[in-house]
């Protein structure tokens, strides 16, 4: 009997009698009835077993499910954090392309800026090597007949004062007209002077420069801008000479000169001033440009140098002067300063190395022992005004004047015993370097004698060839006291040069 059956019908009451008989009787009755029920138990067991297994198996899928499930919701947590990370990230990234489209376009807009300021720029460059071309074409033209006028004056001055003697008589008026004719002459040289040095500008070529008179020659081409604004002072110490380029050396002056003018306001320049010093050290020579002006603010002084930065309203500047007279003067191995104070004023110092200009200026303008007597004279220059004046100015000596190269150049073919030529740079038919080039075959003495006469050199050939001509060069209009003082200079020259190329050929007849 299964004991769970047992338990349940003793639980009842039901007990099996004591009796051996009975018990049998009993048995026998109940037995059918109590396997059925035993083997229903028996069964439950099973069926129970079998749920219990059943259950462990579902409590087990459960529990992988239940950890699956709190994995995914961990697995989900994570997920919404880093799509809550990304999705702030994407707006910060927006935030940054919006910020970075923002500067993009202000980038843009600086550099379409920049662009135009370039392009006006290169209109005004090309603007200013035009004006440099006609500034250099219009001397040449003014300085020829400024130079026989020039020289006639003096001539007539020289002709008057001797006639009418010590006293000066009733000349006097006539002579002081003209000493007076003649100022205005050199004014007016001077000034087409400058503009040469000005529109020589566009080559770094180097030659011996004299500092002191490239300053002078940028003051009196600012002077007009200054003289409205500020008093102009100026103290020059030694300034030797220096290797560079003049034009590009006048550009950085003339520009500092012109800055300083504008820092200046306009309608007080009695009280106001821009000072021009020069000084050397050991090895250096130092021009200061200072101004009584507003002053550069501490924030924009270390902006000064940079192309485009400007503090010039609109359309007063481009922002390109200083930093292109900052690469000039490097260019030469030299320094810009500047020194500021906002509302007393700033100080720009040029530092440039003195270098071997010297020696350089010493070999180029290097002449030969003066022997002395009449000088034999050969005059060349398509301009008869020229000729003629040149010819007054050098009486006394014996004087061949000729307007065409080409017949000087068949005359020195035939007979080539001149002291001296003088000759005129640029000429038609044959110019006066074409001539040099010929001279090599038909007369190589007389090259070394030439000396040429130039009212600008506006070519780049013709800038070339005097940049490296060793010869000397006299510009239009010329001094005559110091034209004669050349003359006179080469006067014996052929003579002596003969008896040295005939000592050989006496020595050899000696030994013979």
């Amino acid at each position: 009997m299964h004991p769970l059956l047992a338990r349940q019908l003793k639980r009842l009451g039901v007990d099996p009698p004591d009796g051996t008989g009975d018990a049998e009787n009993w048995r026998a009755a109940l037995n059918p009835f109590l396997e059925l029920v035993s083997k229903a138990y028996i069964e439950a067991d099973q069926d129970r077993y079998t749920l219990e297994k059943s259950l462990t198996v579902l409590s087990r899928e459960m529990s992988d499910l239940h950890e699956g499930l709190h994995a995914a919701q961990a697995q989900l947590a994570t997920k919404n954090e880093d799509l809550r990370q990304a999705l702030a990230l994407a707006h910060v990234t927006q935030e940054k392309l919006r910020l970075a489209a923002t500067e993009l376009e202000q980038r843009v807009a600086d550099r379409t800026s920049e662009l135009e300021a370039a392009q006006a720029q290169l209109v005004t460059s090309e603007r200013l090597v035009a004006v440099g071309q006609l500034a250099a074409g219009v001397a040449h033209e003014v300085n020829n007949p400024l130079a026989y006028v020039t020289s006639n004056i003096v001539f007539a001055i020289r002709e008057l004062s001797r006639l009418a003697g010590p006293s000066g008589g009733s000349f006097s008026d006539v002579i002081e007209a003209l000493r007076q004719a003649r100022e205005g002459a050199t004014r007016i040289g001077q000034t087409t002077r400058d503009l040469r040095v000005f529109s020589r500008g566009q080559t770094d070529r180097r030659e011996p420069v004299d500092l002191r008179r490239t300053i002078e020659s940028c003051i009196n081409m600012a002077r007009n801008e200054i003289r409205h604004r500020a008093r102009l002072v100026t103290d020059f110490g030694p300034t030797p000479i220096i290797e560079a380029n003049e034009g590009r050396l006048a550009q950085v002056f003339l520009n500092l000169l012109f800055n300083a003018a504008q820092a200046v306001p306009d309608g007080a320049a009695e009280i106001n001033q821009i000072r021009v010093e020069t000084r050397t050290s050991e090895d250096t020579v130092i021009v200061e440009i200072s101004d009584t002006g507003a002053g550069i603010s501490p924030e924009n002084m270390g902006r000064l140098f940079e192309p485009f930065f400007t503090t010039k309203p609109v359309g007063v500047g481009t922002g390109l002067g200083l930093s292109i007279c900052h690469g000039i003067v490097k260019n030469l191995n030299g320094a810009l300063e500047v020194e500021s104070q906002v509302g007393v004023g700033s100080v720009f110092r040029v530092v440039l190395p003195i270098g071997n200009a010297a020696s350089v200026a010493a070999r180029k303008s290097r002449s030969h022992p003066i022997v002395g007597g009449r000088a034999r004279v050969l005059v060349i220059d398509d301009d008869p005004m020229v000729l003629a004046a040149i010819t007054r100015a050098i009486g006394g000596h014996d004087v061949t004047a000729l307007s065409d190269a080409r017949e000087a150049l068949a005359l020195v073919s035939r007979d080539g015993a001149f002291d001296l030529i003088l000759c005129d740079l640029m000429m038609p038919n044959l110019s006066g370097i074409e001539l040099h080039e010929m001279m090599a075959t038909i007369a190589p003495r007389l090259r070394t004698r030439m000396v040429f006469l130039t009212g600008g050199a506006f070519t780049q050939r013709a800038r070339d060839f005097l940049d490296q001509l060793p010869n000397r060069c006299l510009d239009k209009p010329f001094d005559p006291a110091g034209l004669r003082a050349l003359v006179n200079s080469y006067a014996g020259r052929a003579r002596a040069e003969a008896a040295v190329d005939r000592e050989p050929v006496k020595a050899a007849g000696v030994g013979a």
